[in-house]
C-alpha cells in the first residue's frame, strides 16, 4: 500500500504533534504594577548572565553576575515599595489595601468556611452561635468565681495586711532619655 504525498504530510505531522504537544502558556504577572519593560528586559539580561555564568570558569563574569543580581532585587524592593505606597496613598480605606497587599506579598489564603471551634462535643457553624457562647460564658465565669471564692479573697486580704503593715516610700524617678528606653 503506497502513502501519497499528502496522507505522509499528515502522518508526519499526527507523529510531530504527538511527540511535541502545544502547551497553553499564561503570563502570571499580569496584575503586578510594579513591574515595569525595564524590569523586564533587566530580569531577561540576568537569565543570559546566568546561562553564560553557568558555562564558563571566568571569575570576572560571575562577579559581575552576582553584583548583578544584587542591583537587580534593590531595584525590584524599590519599585514595589513605590507602588505599594501609591496604593496606600490613593486607597480610601488605608488598613484593607494594607492587609490586600500582605495577603498578595506572602500568598497566605485564608478560608472562610470553616470555624475550628467544637464545645462539648458540639461544632460551632454559626458566627453568631460562637458570639453567644463567649458571651455566656465570660458572663457566668464572673459570677460563678465571685460567689465561691468571697472567703478566700478574704483571706488573701488578710494576708498582704499582714506582709505590708508599714507604709511605702516615696518613689522616685529619675529622668530617661529615648536611647535608653
Amino acid at each position: 500500500m503506497e502513502l501519497s504525498f499528502n496522507n505522509f504530510l499528515n502522518e508526519c505531522l499526527r507523529i510531530f504533534s504527538h511527540i511535541f504537544p502545544l502547551k497553553k502558556y499564561c503570563n502570571k504577572h499580569t496584575n503586578q504594577g510594579w513591574l515595569t519593560k525595564g524590569i523586564k528586559i533587566s530580569c531577561h539580561h540576568k537569565r543570559d548572565l546566568y546561562m553564560l555564568c553557568k558555562d564558563t570558569n571566568n571569575l570576572k563574569i560571575k562577579i559581575y553576575y552576582k553584583t548583578y543580581c544584587k542591583i537587580l532585587s534593590k531595584v525590584i524592593k524599590m519599585a514595589k515599595r513605590h507602588h505599594f505606597n501609591n496604593l496606600i496613598m490613593r486607597s480610601k480605606n488605608k488598613s484593607k489595601t494594607m492587609w490586600n497587599i500582605v495577603k498578595t506579598e506572602t500568598n497566605i489564603r485564608v478560608s472562610k468556611d470553616k470555624l475550628p471551634l467544637t464545645i462539648e462535643g458540639k461544632s460551632i457553624k454559626n458566627y453568631n452561635d460562637l458570639a453567644k457562647v463567649f458571651n455566656d460564658y465570660f458572663i457566668n465565669v464572673t459570677n460563678t468565681h465571685q460567689t465561691n471564692d468571697m472567703n478566700t479573697n478574704l483571706q488573701a486580704l488578710s494576708n498582704l495586711y499582714s506582709v505590708f503593715n508599714k507604709p511605702y516610700p516615696q518613689l522616685s524617678l529619675a529622668p530617661v532619655n529615648a536611647k535608653e528606653i
